[in-house]
């Protein structure tokens, strides 16, 4: 997945099926006997463009 602000990127992320076991399920996951091990997503940030970071962008190198 790729995130972008007017047209330039800000960060890449990925995402990823995976499940949770758990011998003592929250209440509100509980209710109606979810399966088990519990589905769910895993979102992984791979990079992040400077400006969204916090850091400035840097200057293109001078030309002699």
């Amino acid at each position: 997945m790729v995130v972008h602000d007017a047209q330039r990127v800000i960060g890449y992320y990925g995402v990823a099926p995976t499940a949770v076991v758990s011998t003592v399920p929250p209440r509100s996951i509980k209710t109606g006997q979810p399966p088990n091990p519990i589905p769910c997503l895993l979102l992984g940030q791979e990079a992040a463009g400077l400006e969204a970071a916090g850091h400035p962008t840097p200057s293109p190198p001078a030309t002699a």
